[in-house]
Order: C-alpha cells, then structure tokens, then sequence
C-alpha cells in the first residue's frame, strides 16, 4: 500500500509539473501576442524562452537532488513545484499588467524578451528541475533499474503535458478565458503540492528510502548494469559521440514538431487547436516510448547497440512520417478518408496526427531513458547525470527550433528539412556502429556480421526513401490537378505561401495562405474588397485624406485606396514578409502599389501598430478573414481590437469590415454581437447575397444621394463600376441595421474577446463543411430587418426623422435586400417553380430601385446554380441558369462557350454559333473559345470565315510558353481544323496539313471524319 501510495505521488508530481509546463507556455504565447505583438518573433521567443528555462533547471535541480539524504528528493520536488504553481498565479495577475508596462519600452524585440524574462522563463527554471529530482526519488524509494525510474519519471511528464496543452485550449479557455484558466491551473496545483506535503509528513515512509532496497540498488542490480551499460568504461571519443547524438535527436524530435506543426496548418488551419493536437499526439508518444525503453531495458544490457538502433528508427521514422503526409495530400484513393474526416474536424485531426506522427513520437520518447541508463554511474550520482541528459535534450530542443525555424524551413522548405533531421539521427548511429560494433576487440561472430548487414541494408532503405522523397515535391494545400499552375510558392517556420493562377487564363490568380484562399483577382472574385475600399467615401460629405488599411493581401484593396483621389495617404500593415512578397505577382491587379509615393507599408502586428498610434485616422480598413482555417486572425473581430480602431478614427472617420454570410452562424452572430456598441455609431450593412460590412463612425453615418452619384462619375470608381455598383440605389441595396437592433436580437450571444477567444472555437468545429451557410443565416439576417422599424439613422430615430426622402430611401433599400434575400432562400431550397419564383423576386427588387445596376446578385446565384448543376450532371439545370446570365447581360466568356457546348450536343448548331460568337468576343485571343467558334462556323458551311478562327486560334497558340501543356494540347487541334477548313475550300493544301497532323497524332482521326462530310 505505501509503496502504491509512494508510485501515486510521485507520478502526480511529474504529471503536474509537465501539465503546468504546458499551460503556462500556450497562455504566455497568447497574453504576450495580444499585449505586446503576435509577430514570428513572439512565438519563437516563448518556445525557446520555456526550453532554456527547463534546460537549466534541469541541470540545478539534478545537482540539488543528489545532496538529498534520506530520500528527500520527493519533497525538494514537490516543493520546487509549489513554487511554480505560485509563479503561474503571479503570471495569471500581473500579465497584462506586465505586458502594457513594457510596451512603453523602444523595441519589440525588448519588450517581448523583459516579458518572458519575468514570467514564463522562471517557472519553467522551476519546472525543469523537477524530472531529474524525481527520478532520484523514485529510485531511491521503489526501484533498482536506472532507466525504469527516469523513464517512469519523464513518461508521466510528457502525459501530463499532452494533457495540460489538450484542456487548456479545448476546455479551459473557452469556459475561463486565458487568465482564468492560467489561474484554475495554478491553483489545482498548489492544492496538489499542499496535500502532498501533508501526506509525506503523515507516512514518513514516503519521505525516508527502504535501506534493504537502497543497498541491493548500490551493491546489487545497479552495479550489475554498470558493467554493461556505463560509458566510464567507454572511449572517450563515444562518451562525446553519444552526447552529439543527444543532441541530434533532440534537435530532430523539436524540428520535426515544428515540421508537422506547419503541415497540419496548411491541412486544418493555422489555429492552436492544430498546434494543440499534434503537441498532443507528440507528447503522449514520448510518453508511451518512455514507458517502453524503461521496460525494454530490464531484458537488453547492451544499451549502446540499443540507442544506436533507436537512433537509426528516429531517423526512418521521420523519412516515414513525410511520406505518409504524401499519401494523405496526393492519393485520390485516400482523399474519401482525409474528406470523411473533416466533417468531424476535431476527431479527423487527431486521427490523422496519431496515423502519421505518433510512431516517430514513440521512438523519440524511447531513446531518451536509454540515454540515462548508459550515461548514470551510480545511484549517488543519478541526480546529476538525468539533469545533465535531460537539459541537453532540451538544449537540442531549442537548437532545432532555431535552426528550422530560421534557417531550414525558408531555405529548403518543409521537405528537405525534415531529410536534414533524418540525416543527422542517421549519422549519428553510423557513429556509434563504428565505434561499438567494429571496436577491435568485439568478436566476430555470426550474429554480428548479420545484424551489421541488416545495419547497412536499412540505411540503404532509408537513403533510398529520402531520395524518393526530395525528387518529389510535397506541395500541401496546392492542387495537383494541373488547372492550376504554381507561381510561387515559400515555405516558413510560420505559414506557407502560394501563387497559382489557371492554367488557361494567367489572369485568375489565387493568394494562398496555409491552404486557405486569402486574395483572388479576375472573374469578379474581389468585389468585396471594391465596395470596402469605395464605402467610406460615400458616407457623410466629408473629404477623408487619411488612410489606414490592416492586411496587404493581394494589395488589390491597398491600390485601390492608393488611388483614389481624395486620399494623401495609406498606410498598411502587413504581418507577414512572405505575404508582402507574393503581392508582387497582383501587380497588375493592385496598380504597383508597393511603388507608389502615397502608400507606406509597415511590415508589424496590426493591433500593436493602432495601439501605438499617435495619428488619427479618417479611414481603417480592417481586412483580416473570419473563416474557419484563419483563426490566427480571429482578434481582428474582437471587442479589444474595435475599440483601439474607434479610438484611433478622426471626428469623422469610419472604419469599414467584411464578413461573409456563408460562415457559420454562431461565429456571424458572435462578430456581430462583438461589434455592436464598440462605436458611437455603428451599423451592419446587409449586401445580399452573402456580404455583411461593420461599419463603425464617431459621427453619424449620413447618405446624400447627390454626393454618392458624383462620386460615382468620378475617375477614383473606374473599377467598382464593373462590379455593377454605378449609382445611389446600387448603395441602397445594402440594407443598413443599426446596432440597437443587433442588441437586442442577440442579448445572450457571448462576445469575442483577446482573453476569452470564443470565435477560434467556432472556427475549428466548422471546418471542413464546405456547404455554404447561407440556407440558415438568410432567415436570420431576414428576421433582423423586419425588427429595425425604429433603428437609428443618421442619428436619430428614423420614425422622427423629418426628411421623407431619407424615409424613402430607406424604405426602398429594405424592400429591397428583403427581395433579394427571398430569392436567395427560394434558390436553396429548390422547390416547385423555384427558378421562375426566385427570377420574379429578383426583378421585383430592381423594380423597387429602378436605377440599380448590381445585377451581379443575380448573376452570382446563377452562376452558383450552374456550377451545382455541372457537378449534378444536371445539364438542362445549368443551361437554365447560364441563359439566365446572358439574357441579364452578366455571362463572361466562360459562360457563353459553356452555353454553345450545351448546344452543340444537342445539334442546336444555329444558336451554339451566337453564343460562341459572344464568347469570343468577349475573349478574343483564348484559343479554345476561338477553334468552338470555327467548328461552329464550319457546321454552318462557312468555311471561309471559320477558316480565319482556326488561323487567330494557332497565332494565340504560338505565343503561349511552348512548353506548356495547354498549347501542346490545343495547337494539333487547331491545324487539323484549319486543314478540314482549306478542303472544304478545295485548298491542296489542306489535304497536305490534315496527313501532316493526323501522322504526327492519330488520336484526332475521330475529330477528322467527324467533319470530312
């Protein structure tokens, strides 16, 4: 029973300990993000902050343990634990305190260094003493077997850490927010330590060793294991070999951490509920694979062949772990299981983690307590040598972290790093073979030379796989289906960055950010951030100079405040360098921003920036994304951040934010009731069919429709006119509701705060359901204006107001959005006559505003609707919608040539030439478009004019890159045709193009006899 008693103890320490560890690391990182900035920087400086202070107190607290007699290293433990308990409730106190004091110092660099220098650094000095202390203890008190006891030891700690990282950012956070649950953990374990102490001092057997047991530990088993394990009786080159090799896979098992880490955010989001999961999955591997060597041991005396072995699995591992992430992200075969998973976001994170990292996790945690065993030279001593072990781990935890962080990872990607870490395990067992296996004094026996051929053969394997790995590029989060062609694409210790643009329009660009599309441009994807740009202007009659805008993206929205002609200047600010890098490929798109004399980018945390701020601004544009997989702009919807921006507007500026109705509802009721009474006026702003602008002024928000119409014939709106926005009724069709009736329609939704962070948790459990909200959030938004009879407008109730043509406008707006949005739920719900019912709402809103042009509504539904149609094979469906899109004068090219295909199977030749004819003319120079118009010509028996598609078709083909698939495709295609068109010509020539081509490609026989009648 004591000896159970003494088990429970002991292994409660290290559990806390590890837990604690965790808590105060994750809520550190947050507090000083929030306070002081959430730059790469911050977070370096937490995880290398938290390892050094473990690596010294690992190597105090070992010295300290083996000047303990009489079995008290328990209680030194222990009460090295109080005392970080204490030092975590000082933190949970004195943070934000703390962190608003430094931020008067000059540097970011110095006020994230004092911060973490006076909290989180000193608890984990504390904490880290802890392991080596209790591994003494439990030896001393209940075991002869070195790696048992550290293994034990280091195996409780590493679970208590999983677990300390799991509920404080699943559980503990959203219920107490940061501060409470840093405060929750400290107080659970100070309660911990205060009954531990009372119950050591009631049996004081725990506290005091069994001698019988202490002297068979001295005299008996141990002294039996030192013969075969103690590196005294080493070479002194191995006893140096095996400390580098400590290191090596110290270093690997943090940078790998880091390597996953950034894989699984491309996957699942760059959220903490990703860092929280493989952090998780890691820790409990170290923990199994602790518990393992610690039993391993009791049947393998030779520990150095072992760790040598270890060493060599650590490396496979790794090179394993990168090619599984391959399967997930290529095989069309899995993409079932990895979609299967993401409908139960949580749950599919967390199989995945423990499919593909807990094996390496394992062995990490293994090799460890092997190390002890060989390093200890005796129980009185053990104290020492687990410290001195333990925080030359650690020191290669942090030389991973650095050197991955700033150095591999941008260098060399994600790949390659992880071959690096591979490598450096796989060479460090190379070394210990060399100096174990072929030492002139081992003996040659049989079953040596079989297990160095085994040796040999396995390196060979997994030279073999790292070769296969580098010559062939994992890109996560970018689609190899070949539509889309890679721009560019970086690697960092923080996110990951891409360009890709189609394949057969260099036009349509994507911005990609951890697998998440942040910027678009072509096809009309970036309207939202037209109407942000343009929206403050039209607002009031004051000329607004100033300009603040927080995010670069693309810089389409930058360039287009840069260029309007009321504004001297824009200052943006942008966190992330390899996002200001990519912008450079929208040059044309964001008007060479980055070049102009107006514009000032500040490359920094958006939050630090306004909270330091001395100018006031007469616009803040605010253009962070509230999707699921961008939690890490998440504070950007918070009551803190909103209020910094109100305090940052001039008398009368306005600050403008988009959120999209296709999010979850409980995240858009949460920005919303967030959002609400930050400003002296604020309003949401309805943009049917899925656009909400927050829009916050300290004056209040006036329309005059005289200087909304001259500012739309200014030069400044060129580009927000092709998005359908020309006139006054077009900004009538936002529908605009005042925070009074946000209020009180979501009294009992909780707001989002830096401390209590509840949209992040919102975020992690939609992802992965790629339907669109809108089907519940339109009845919501519907009920909100049916309630708003008595809002308020330009600042006073509009029921008093004595302008009725304010009354009108307004009431036009209502009716309507209240249109549109009816025939946006008659388009989801698809019930009888539903495409007739929703085309006579859409009308009846331009009815009500005659002069609105924002047909683009509409034209965005149909588009919707064919594209859900396509993928139904529903071909009458989609033709229904795309001529509905024509007839509303909104098809691009790529509508009309669909809409001829669709006709041209169904032998409707005369009408496929119409729509084809629009297409290229609307694209004159896309070859595909211009060989559909030819063929359709040549049907129609008019060879000479199709005869001059086909020659405009191969001229574009010539001057696309010859090496593109596109072309090389295309341009057989578009001779044969120009051959076919000079026969029925009766052109000679013809006859020789037409054998040319179909020698050089007798896959297009088909197409020749299809036109040789």
């Amino acid at each position: 029973m004591r000896s159970r008693l003494r088990y429970f103890l002991t292994s409660g320490t290290a559990f806390f300990a590890g837990a604690l560890s965790l808590v105060s690391q994750i809520i550190g990182l947050r507090v000083v993000s929030r306070e002081l900035s959430a730059s790469e920087l911050t977070v370096a400086s937490v995880l290398v902050c938290a390892l050094c202070g473990l690596s010294l107190g690992a190597w105090g607290g070992g010295r300290m343990a083996d000047r303990q007699q009489d079995g008290r290293a328990w209680s030194l433990a222990n009460a090295l634990l109080l005392l970080a308990a204490m030092a975590v409730l000082g933190l949970a106190l004195t943070g934000q305190w703390l962190a608003g004091a430094l931020a008067g110092l000059n540097g970011e660099s110095l006020q994230v260094v004092c911060f973490l220098a006076v909290t989180v650094f000193p608890v984990n000095v504390l904490l880290g003493g802890i392991v080596p202390v209790l591994t003494k203890a439990m030896l001393s008190q209940n075991d002869d077997d070195v790696q048992r006891a550290f293994g034990r030891v280091y195996a409780w700690e590493t679970f208590g850490a999983a677990v300390g990282a799991w509920l404080v950012v699943f559980v503990a956070v959203p219920l107490l927010g940061a501060i409470g649950s840093l405060s929750a953990a400290a107080v659970v374990v100070l309660m911990w330590t205060v009954g531990g102490l009372l119950l050591a001092g009631a049996n004081k057997s725990i506290a005091v060793g069994h001698e019988a047991k202490v002297n068979a530990c001295d005299n008996g088993g141990f002294a039996q294991n030192k013969k075969s394990s103690n590196v005294a009786d080493s070479p002194a080159l191995l006893r140096w070999l095996l400390l580098f090799a400590a290191l090596a896979s110290s270093c690997a098992s943090l940078g790998m951490e880091l390597v996953w880490q950034r894989y699984f955010a491309v996957v699942f989001g760059s959220d903490s509920h990703s860092y929280a999961v493989v952090a998780t999955v890691f820790l409990i591997g170290n923990s199994i694979g602790a518990l393992l060597a610690s039993r391993l041991l009791r049947f393998n005396q030779a520990s150095q062949k072992l760790y040598q072995w270890l060493l060599l699995l650590v490396g496979g591992s790794i090179l394993l772990s990168v090619w599984s992430l391959g399967v997930w992200f290529r095989l069309e075969t899995l993409q079932w299981v990895l979609g299967w998973l993401r409908q139960s976001p949580l749950l599919g994170r967390l199989m995945i983690a423990v499919a593909v990292l807990l094996l390496p996790a394992i062995v990490i945690g293994t090799a460890l307590p092997v190390l002890v065993k060989i390093w200890s030279e005796g129980k009185s001593s053990l104290g020492t040598r687990a410290g001195q072990i333990y925080g030359c781990v650690i020191i290669g935890n942090v030389f991973g972290i650095l050197v991955c962080a700033c150095w591999l990872i941008p260098a060399f990607g994600l790949q390659i790093t992880a071959i690096v870490l591979a490598a450096v395990c796989v060479a460090a067992s190379i070394g210990i073979f060399f100096l174990t296996w072929l030492s002139p004094r081992k003996n040659r026996t049989i079953l040596n030379a079989m297990m160095s051929i085994g040796f040999w053969l396995t390196i060979g394997g997994l030279v073999a796989l790292a070769v296969v790995i580098a010559g062939s590029p994992i890109r996560p989060g970018i689609s190899d289906s070949g539509e889309w062609v890679v721009d560019h694409y970086v690697e960092q210790a923080s996110h990951t960055v891409a360009v890709t643009h189609l394949n057969d329009s260099p036009t349509d660009k994507r911005l990609i950010i951890d697998g998440v599309t942040i910027g678009e441009s072509g096809g009309g994807v970036d309207e939202k951030q037209q109407v942000l740009a343009h929206l403050p202007f039209m607002i009031g009659n004051a000329k607004r100079t100033k300009v603040l805008t927080v995010g670069l993206g693309t810089g389409i929205l930058a360039g287009e405040l840069a260029a309007n002609e009321q504004v001297e200047s824009v200052v943006c600010v942008e966190l992330s360098a390899a996002v200001i890098e990519a912008s450079k490929w929208f040059s044309n798109e964001n008007r060479e921003v980055l070049t102009q004399p107006k514009f000032e980018l500040v490359h920094g945390d958006g939050v630090r920036y306004l909270r330091a701020a001395e100018d006031e601004f007469d616009v803040i544009v605010s253009d962070g994304k509230s999707r699921p997989g961008a939690a890490s702009n998440l504070p950007f919807f918070s009551e803190e951040y909103y209020q910094i921006c109100a305090n940052a507007l001039s008398e009368q500026g306005v600050f403008v934010q988009w959120v999209s109705l296709r999010c979850d509802q409980r995240e858009l009721k949460t920005i919303l009731k967030t959002f609400s009474g930050k400003f002296p006026f604020g309003h949401v702003a309805v943009a049917a069919p899925d656009s909400v602008y927050l829009v916050g002024t300290r004056s209040p928000v006036a329309f005059d429709p005289t200087v909304i119409e001259k500012y739309f014939n200014s030069e400044s709106t060129g580009t927000l006119k092709s998005y359908g926005w020309a006139a006054a009724d077009d900004l009538l069709t936002m529908y605009w509701l005042d925070q009074s009736v946000v209020d009180t329609a979501l009294v009992d939704v909780a707001a989002n705060t830096f401390d209590r962070p509840v949209l992040e948790n919102f975020a992690w459990a939609s992802y992965g359901h790629s339907v669109s909200q809108l089907p519940t959030q339109l009845p919501m938004i519907q009920k909100l204006i049916e309630g708003d009879e008595g809002s308020m407008f330009n600042g006073q109730r509009l029921s008093d107001t004595e302008s009725q043509e304010i009354v009108g406008l307004v009431g036009n707006g209502r009716q309507a959005t209240t249109e549109l949005i009816a025939a946006e739920m008659i388009l989801f719900a698809r019930e009888d006559d539903w495409l007739d019912r929703a085309t006579v709402r859409f009308k009846n809103a331009i009815e009500v505003l005659p002069e609105m042009n924002r047909q683009q509504h509409v034209v965005i539904d149909f588009r919707n609707l064919a594209v859900r149609s396509r993928l139904t094979q529903d071909v009458s469906g989609e033709f229904s919608a795309l001529l509905n899109i024509s007839e509303l004068n909104g098809a691009t090219a790529k509508d009309e040539f669909r809409l001829g295909e669709i006709l041209d199977l169904q032998n409707r030749g005369d009408l496929a030439l119409q729509h084809f004819y629009e297409a290229v003319k609307l694209s004159d120079r896309h070859p595909r478009y211009l060989i559909a118009f030819g063929q359709a010509l040549l049907r129609q028996k008019k060879a000479s004019a199709a005869m001059g598609q086909f020659e405009r078709a191969i001229k574009a083909l010539d001057a696309v890159e010859s090496d593109s698939k596109f072309a090389s495709d295309l341009k057989p295609t578009a001779e044969l045709m120009k051959g076919i068109a000079l026969l029925k010509l009766r052109q000679p020539s013809g006859e020789t193009i037409v054998r040319d081509v179909l020698r050089a490609h007798p896959g297009l026989q088909d197409l020749f006899l299809q036109f040789q009648n």
